[in-house]
């Protein structure tokens, strides 16, 4: 009989655990660690493509690792509108102002877009319509 009178209120107290667990304050919409969205863009003092994703999205710009022998790795590939423009230093000559959206696209990702070749996945920039 008393161990029933302790039982209930230890399952009362898990409960209510369990159930305020789950609620997390927000700061506002989750950003996706993969996508700068034109929102992030307009609200950044950066001027180019490349400073932009260093201070918004570094993870974007790191080297996934050696993925042949032969070291013909081209790296992180960038795409402009869906035509390739080049490796990561080109992103330096394009303006925010004029982007819409930059994409990280994952070696998969790449290789069912655009075909094989880019072990490293792509940056995809898409810019704004005039």
């Amino acid at each position: 009989m008393r161990a029933n009178r302790l039982v209930i209120p230890a399952l009362l107290l898990l409960l209510s655990a369990c159930a305020s667990s789950g609620a997390s304050k927000s700061s506002g919409p989750r950003r996706d660690r993969n996508v700068i969205t034109r929102e992030e863009i307009s609200s950044s003092a950066e001027h180019s493509a490349l400073n932009l994703i260093r201070a918004l999205r570094p993870g974007m710009l790191n080297d996934r690792g050696k993925t042949s022998i032969s070291n013909q790795d081209p790296g992180i590939v960038v795409f402009l509108n869906d035509q390739r423009y080049g490796d990561l230093s080109s992103l330096d000559g394009i303006e925010v102002n004029s982007i819409e959206e930059i994409r990280y696209l994952s070696a998969a990702q790449a290789q069912q877009r655009y075909g094989m070749g880019y072990p490293q996945g792509v940056i995809l920039v898409t810019s704004r319509s005039r």
